[in-house]
């Protein structure tokens, strides 16, 4: 029997980290019934709830091991205050000691010395035959100094013999320092997928002299399922995400621009969700509580305050006629769907205008400014993109790219089985 590792998406984030990792063990398991998984997670049991709740063959969730991952430098320090210790979670002299503990393990594990794993973890990853990075936007330096911790698993799994795959990930941007760490152990991968074309992550890992490269989508583009616009039920989601507060004069300028579209949408006789795709958003849900609240009596305007059904939430984007997307997730069940749609840059962050036009790219579809910033928001603007429809769908990649989605799975499941005996 295969044992496949998995790390990276695995439920701990958000709804877009949590379908990855869902969808993306079911779509193996359906290629290749004989296989178990090990699951290397933050927090066990929040991945654990994720896979009860969500994977619903039985047989399946029991070849599933959750197991900690080991991120134990994000403890917290004592310091000791008029003779008591108080526990200290973020200070300068704090975040020195622990990026210096990541660079070391990250230094041992890259030169094969992986005598510091906690003695659990590594018989969990002497189980594997092939560990699979899941998809999603890890590698960049919003994630801090976790971007060198997760290069340390592709050090740690190389150094066992064990090949490394990425499924559908960005990569960049990133500061000089953490780019030299990730290209690094990136050479070590037996291959990595990217899902933003040609001119984003694609671009940044060949001007680093990677060549193990595919590239391809998003994973979560290939559960949807498009359906005629005759027979969806045709409402309107509008995604909400907390960063939009950021810029206080902005998000009033949003909220104000989100009214009166949905005053419009209402006059169209069309449902408006306002959903929010985050994980502890307090934020967007308050936003949402503001905005539903000028529409208190309109049993029209439904608020969704956090995404968490899988399944549930495929089908809400399935039955959409246009969707206004913050997120990255959003937007590609938007597409994905072939839902008319627009997005929203809430700042300055390369990382999303990344995503966001990279989506775009991987997909083959010509983005006719349907990627708004903060400066361009209006409600104008949105009624213009709902009433003429700009996005043309007829020339979608999706067959093409989801030909090279199954040949990269079976890349994995196809894997030859570890030789175990080594570690004998």
């Amino acid at each position: 029997m295969k044992t496949i590792g998995i790390y990276g998406a695995v439920g701990t984030y958000d709804f877009g980290d949590n379908a990855m990792m869902i969808k993306n063990i079911e779509n193996i398991y359906n290629k290749n019934s004989d296989t178990k998984f090990v699951i290397f997670t933050p927090d066990i049991k929040v991945t654990r709830y994720h896979c009860e709740m969500y994977i619903k063959d039985i047989s399946l969730l029991n070849r599933i091991k959750i197991v900690d991952d080991g991120i134990h430098f994000m403890n917290p320090i004592e310091i000791e205050e008029h003779g008591i210790k108080v526990p200290v979670f973020d200070s300068e002299d704090l975040n020195i000691q622990r990026f210096n503990n990541i660079k070391d393990l990250w230094e041992s594990s890259f030169n094969g010395d992986i005598s510091h794993l906690d003695y659990d973890l590594r018989n969990s990853i002497k189980e594997l035959d092939v560990l699979v990075f899941n998809g999603g936007g890890y590698i960049y330096d919003g994630w801090g100094d976790r971007v060198v911790y997760f290069m340390t698993y592709v050090n740690i799994a190389h150094a066992m013999g064990i090949p490394v795959v990425f499924l559908g990930n960005s990569f960049g941007p990133l500061c000089k320092e953490y780019k030299y760490y990730v290209s690094k152990s990136l050479s070590l991968c037996k291959s990595i997928k990217v899902r933003d074309g040609l001119n984003y992550s694609y671009r940044f890992l060949t001007e680093e002299n990677l060549d193990n490269i595919v590239v391809g989508a998003d994973d979560l583009i290939f559960e949807c399922a498009p359906i005629p616009s005759a027979c969806r039920k045709n409402h309107v989601i509008i995604e909400i995400m907390g960063a939009v507060e950021e810029n206080k004069a902005f998000c009033e300028k949003f909220i104000s621009g989100l009214k009166t579209f949905i005053t419009y949408a209402l006059s169209e006789e069309k449902t408006v969700y306002l959903v929010n795709f985050g994980k502890k958003d307090r934020i967007a849900k308050r936003i949402i509580e503001k905005i539903k609240y000028s529409f208190i009596d309109n049993e029209k305007v439904i608020p969704i305050f956090e995404m968490i059904d899988v399944e549930k939430t495929f089908e809400l984007y399935q039955n959409a006629c246009f969707s206004i997307s913050v997120r990255y997730h959003p937007l590609v069940l938007s597409l994905g769907n072939e839902t008319q749609c627009v997005s929203v840059l809430t700042g300055e962050s390369e990382y999303y205008y990344m995503k966001m036009h990279g989506c775009f790219d991987s997909l083959g579809i010509t983005e006719e400014n349907n990627i708004i910033d903060l400066n361009s928001f209006s409600s104008a603007y949105l009624i213009d993109r709902y009433k003429n429809k700009r996005i043309d769908f007829s020339n979608i990649q999706l067959k093409k790219i989801k030909e090279i989605h199954d040949k990269y799975l079976n890349l994995i499941v196809e894997e030859p089985d570890a030789d175990k005996s080594r570690f004998a």
